[in-house]
């Protein structure tokens, strides 16, 4: 194991063992999803990312740790914790010291400077970690729904009069939501994915590869499609952790807008995850007053924050201004 020491015990490795890694966050407050090797593994498979930790150990067993990916453009390093606007910061053992997550996120912060000319750090709205040593200078908000009522309650209460409308409509017209292990219908999915990401304006799409790989893990990662008269019409990827869902991608075929397959695929899978005895399911983040917000509103969902970190070193800025001349 490669490693550079830090304050306050903390170091930064290279490699990590597998198994001790989901040993650790099985029980860790703060690990998300996106803690896992699942993830992680994800990053550095299809886009080339250098995974690695900052970590502290007590007896030899791991206390905290919070993990991050690498990129480099240009000879400079952007290190985030994670990519693409995901969960990363601290992950605390249940007997850690609360100090050592603001220790971890110092040490990640405090690692500015040489080749990593980038730093990006967003935490979990878990609220048993504490997030750093003094407020996030910007918060995020993602949309959390509460399933500890039950899927009677959280679909009586909880849905707008408009999405059980759509739901019985959707029903009455055969739109049908189930679970599927075919590729086949993965690359369906994926041509409607890209349509919406060309409307979306994306860059960089998610490419098929990374839902391939995800999709491996079929007990954390399970794929959705809502099918009208045998044709896919939509579908979802959700994250499975700890009684914690995170719908991580999906759309629905705007051909076929008027059946609903969206609201379709979030009611069957709410109901599916509060039948499986998960806590919450989270819509994911946008704005407070885009209609996507609204839209995850309408399900019962409440918006929770989180923090947010960015910095850039000299470095950077000199390297821009000279391509700029």
């Amino acid at each position: 194991m490669r490693a550079e020491r830090g304050g306050a015990g903390v170091v930064r490795v290279a490699r990590l063992d597998r198994d001790e890694v989901e040993a650790f966050l099985a029980r860790a407050h703060g690990a998300s999803f996106y803690h896992t090797p699942t993830w992680l593994d994800s990053l550095a498979a299809v886009y080339g990312f250098r995974v690695g930790w900052y970590l502290r150990r007590a007896g030899g067993a791991i206390e905290g740790l919070l993990p991050f990916a690498d990129s480099s453009r240009f000879g400079l390093v952007h290190r985030q914790s994670l990519p693409f606007g995901t969960y990363g910061g601290p992950a605390l053992a249940p007997t850690a010291d609360p100090a050592l997550g603001p220790a971890l996120i110092d040490r990640f912060l405090g690692d500015l400077g040489g080749r990593c000319q980038r730093l990006s750090l967003v935490t979990s709205p878990d609220p048993d970690v504490p997030e750093g040593p003094a407020a996030a200078p910007a918060r995020l908000a993602t949309q959390i729904l509460d399933l500890s009522p039950g899927w009677e309650r959280v679909y009586a209460e909880g849905f707008a009069k408009e999405r059980r409308r759509q739901v019985h409509k959707a029903l009455r017209e055969g739109v049908v939501v189930a679970r599927s292990a075919e590729l086949a219908d993965l690359v369906d999915y994926h041509r409607i994915y890209l349509e919406h990401a060309r409307e979306w304006g994306l860059a960089r799409p998610t490419p098929l590869t990374h839902l391939e790989q995800l999709v491996a893990d079929a007990e954390r990662v399970r794929f959705w499609v809502a099918r009208h008269q045998g044709r896919l019409i939509g579908g979802h990827l959700n994250f499975h952790f700890r009684g914690a869902v995170i719908a991580w991608n999906g759309c629905a075929s705007k051909a076929h807008r008027e059946l609903a397959p969206s609201v379709m695929l979030y009611a069957m899978n709410l109901e599916q995850a509060c039948a499986d005895g998960e806590r919450s399911f989270n819509f994911g983040g946008s704005g407070g007053k885009d209609p996507l917000f609204a839209f995850k509103a309408a399900f019962g969902a409440q918006p929770v924050h989180y923090g947010l970190w960015r910095r850039e070193g000299a470095l950077l800025g000199l390297a821009g201004g000279r391509r700029a001349r």
